[in-house]
């Protein structure tokens, strides 16, 4: 999957569309969609939607920008080395 995934992660990261990954199968991805509202407009800066589980409650959709990846891999980066 990550390699469906990267080049569309990398165009949205360059200023492209926002990128939704759906869950393969149709009870995640039927939930996935039911959350994310396709109809509406992400707000703007949105790069990633990631859709959660909905452990303590319904699932949503978390909006991400860039910024908000780069700062998540930088971290990673400086504490796994």
């Amino acid at each position: 999957m990550l390699g469906t995934v990267w080049p569309a992660l990398r165009r949205s990261l360059d200023g492209g569309a926002p990128l939704a990954v759906l869950p393969a199968g149709s009870g995640p991805a039927d939930a996935a969609r039911a959350v994310l509202r396709p109809d509406e407009p992400l707000e703007p800066g949105t790069d990633l939607v990631v859709v959660t589980s909905g452990s303590t409650g319904g699932g949503r959709g978390v909006l991400l920008s860039a910024a908000a990846l780069r700062a998540s891999a930088t971290a990673t980066l400086d504490r796994l080395g």
